[in-house]
């Protein structure tokens, strides 16, 4: 019930007639984790004694990625690289409202555009850089050269910081500035390269759908079922609210075929097909997330183990749950992912966990 308010963070939020009803529920949800507390173990953080320190480069890195349903949905907007009718997206990060009331029409914002802007957020992951590209456009990354080498490592770096080179756009001093101005940064037309661009955009289409897909994240983590079989899973958070991270990691071993369970299972709800939610009620409106885990894919009897993988989240800048020991037991690996941003990096990790993925490096 918490994530419901933060949807005003995003995209759009409450309008001024839903302002009254947004504060019910962000006190009716308060009060409903505080009545629930922590009787069933589940929200326990974890403790000092379970948790070691592990050098940075015993980790490997964890990402945002794009969901196949909305890769497959959004598929005619990424035939537009010729048919592109403004020179930048007129959605300026942290200038501009959000004012699309649809998620076609955000994405279709970007699709008219050769550019989009964005930069790094609350950490350099973000999702804005995903639905940018799977949106038919190319990101103009700020600080682009600044990414740690051990964030978003999957990440077509070269290709983008490429077109952002191109003849007559734009440099990022002169971006700023218009960003400062409140204006939208112009292209130089008479020097810009529309074939370069053109190659440039076919490359990283193609790129995405090859290494930014969900499955591609997931596949890092528990191998797909093409090499090895189909694993039973349990993912383990003290979130009962879905972020992105939770979000890509269920969604990828969901579609790679997995047998995926949720502890808490409140989790899975905002992310399933049969979501009753109304999206403009969940986190950034639910855009690009919500309604896309095919229900039916997951298991309807998860109470019991012995489970393949048990992975250990720490999202939303909160600290890694406490492992089950009866999970512990029997379970085939276990991984420790840190899924929050910058503020939540350095979060103690589960002493238990074998593997360690962090998604700010």
């Amino acid at each position: 019930m918490l994530s419901l308010w933060m949807a005003a963070s995003h995209k759009q939020g409450c309008s001024h007639l839903a302002h009254a009803f947004c504060m019910l529920l962000l006190v009716l949800g308060v009060q409903s984790v505080t009545l629930r507390g922590t009787d069933d173990g589940l929200g326990l953080s974890l403790t000092k004694q379970s948790s070691k320190p592990v050098p940075h480069d015993a980790t490997h890195n964890f990402a945002f990625g794009i969901a196949p349903e909305k890769w497959k949905a959004t598929s005619s907007l990424r035939g537009n690289d010729t048919k592109k009718t403004m020179l930048f997206s007129p959605y300026i990060p942290g200038r501009t409202p959000h004012v699309y009331h649809t998620e076609a029409e955000y994405y279709e914002q970007y699709s008219k555009a050769f550019f989009g802007i964005t930069k790094k957020r609350g950490g350099w992951d973000c999702m804005r850089h995903y639905e940018i590209i799977m949106s038919g456009s190319i990101p103009y990354f700020l600080d682009l050269d600044k990414m740690p080498a051990g964030t978003m490592t999957s990440f077509p770096r070269e290709l983008i910081a490429t077109a952002m080179k191109l003849p007559g756009v734009p440099s990022q001093a002169e971006v700023n500035e218009s960003m400062h101005n409140g204006k939208v940064p112009q292209l130089d037309l008479a020097k810009f390269d529309t074939a370069a661009y053109t190659k440039i955009h076919h490359e990283l289409m193609k790129y995405a759908e090859k290494n930014l897909l969900s499955t591609s994240m997931a596949a890092k983590l528990v191998p797909s079922p093409a090499s090895h079989k189909v694993a039973r899973v349990l993912i383990h958070s003290i979130k009962d609210s879905v972020g992105y991270g939770l979000f890509f990691l269920v969604n990828g071993l969901v579609n790679n075929g997995h047998s995926v369970c949720a502890r808490p299972e409140e989790m899975l709800k905002s992310m399933r097909d049969d979501n009753t939610y109304p999206f403009w009620m969940l986190y950034g409106n639910g855009y690009s997330y919500a309604g896309t885990v095919d229900h039916t894919k997951l298991p309807q009897d998860c109470s019991k183990g012995p489970f393949d993988y048990y992975l250990l989240v720490a999202d939303g800048n909160k600290d890694y749950p406490e492992p089950d020991p009866d999970v512990t037991k029997t379970a085939g690996k276990i991984i420790a992912i840190n899924a929050n941003d910058r503020w939540g990096a350095n979060k103690p990790i589960p002493a238990i966990a074998t593997e360690y993925f962090v998604r700010e490096g």
